[in-house]
């Protein structure tokens, strides 16, 4: 038991506190011969039963006894048609522990007495009182695989040392009683004595009514029961039970200074705009500004350009006025374009003023 403590101290303190007859194999009772230690059987008995549970007693109970008449008849055609002397589930059974038992060494002391090595252990096998040390012979009723290697050492049949609980005339004495037929509910006598014992009054409970199965004491809830339950590991130190986050080990973070926020003034409910009032303003401001720009733009070019062209225009138009019309003529028509160069000139110096 040293194996099991150095495992899990509190598997080993649980197991202490349970009977030896309820967990190991050695310690069954011998009589029963059985060596299951699961309790497979009753959650399958549970399950067949299941879709009656919610049912009334006696409809319970008829149920229950439709389906043991309808078991019980078919496992007892089943086993007349069985050829042998044992079960066919155990001579498959013995085949597995026959083949397991070639790897054990025999050595044998006479009256069929011997010693069985299997790998490093010893155990003693006795073919008189069908026994061996490892118990499993015994609670279980077949060979096991040193008492099977012993058998087969002296040229032995498996199926004569085991358990007659495991024949087949047993396997037809255990189902051959039939469950009798019974007529309806509605049929059966009404009894008028008086000194019958009657059912107590039908009184509702409080709360949801129970349906889940009552559970042993230690027994594990089923898995949508369960509770989910993960480790954390943390990064820095890798150790568990909290991140890095948390981590004592983890480098201290200068702390960044907090810088006090600007109180704005506050602004009366009726003058403050909403979000789409701001952005069509500043949509309106933008365009603006893109129209300034470019006439501003195409005034400078206007005006680089006629500051270039200006002069040889003036002569050129003095020159033809002289030669139709005379002086007066010339001058007239040269101050008169003047005047409107002058003109242009103050409106255009207006718009770059804007």
């Amino acid at each position: 038991m040293d194996e099991p403590k150095e495992l899990s101290n509190d598997g080993y303190e649980w197991l202490m506190k349970t009977p030896l007859s309820m967990w190991s194999k050695h310690a069954f009772d011998h009589r029963c011969k059985s060596d299951h230690v699961t309790n497979n059987m009753t959650e399958s008995f549970n399950h067949w039963i299941n879709p009656y549970r919610e049912k009334p007693i006696l409809t319970l109970v008829d149920q229950l006894r439709r389906r043991l008449a309808e078991k019980m008849l078919g496992r007892y055609e089943k086993g007349c048609g069985y050829v042998g002397v044992l079960t066919p589930r155990t001579k498959h059974r013995l085949d597995l522990i026959a083949s397991k038992a070639r790897n054990c060494q025999i050595l044998a002391t006479g009256n069929l007495e011997y010693e069985v090595y299997d790998g490093f252990f010893r155990y003693i096998v006795n073919l008189n009182h069908k026994t061996c040390n490892c118990m499993l012979w015994e609670a279980s009723g077949v060979p096991c695989k040193h008492a099977a290697s012993a058998i087969q050492y002296r040229r032995g049949n498996l199926e004569e040392y085991c358990s007659e609980f495991f024949s087949i005339q047993r396997y037809l004495a255990a189902h051959q009683e039939m469950v009798h037929a019974l007529p309806d509910i509605s049929m059966a006598p009404n009894i008028q004595e008086t000194n019958v014992l009657q059912p107590p009054p039908l009184k509702r409970l409080p709360g949801r009514p129970v349906k889940n199965r009552r559970r042993e004491p230690g027994e594990e809830p089923t898995a949508s029961f369960r509770r989910k339950t993960t480790s954390v590991k943390c990064d820095t130190c890798k150790e568990v039970g909290h991140n890095r986050r948390t981590c004592q080990l983890a480098a201290v973070k200068k702390k960044r200074p907090v810088q006090a926020r600007k109180q704005k003034a506050p602004v009366s409910t009726s003058r403050m705009a909403t979000r789409s009032q701001t952005t069509n303003a500043s949509t309106v401001e933008s365009m603006q500004e893109k129209k300034m720009r470019k006439m501003k733009e195409y005034l400078a070019k206007r005006r680089a350009r006629m500051a270039g062209t200006g002069g040889a225009g003036g002569d050129a138009i003095g020159a033809s006025s002289t030669s139709v019309t005379g002086g007066d003529a010339g001058a007239a028509g040269a101050g008169g374009d003047g005047g409107d160069g002058g003109a242009g000139t103050d409106f255009f110096e207006h718009l770059s003023n804007l």
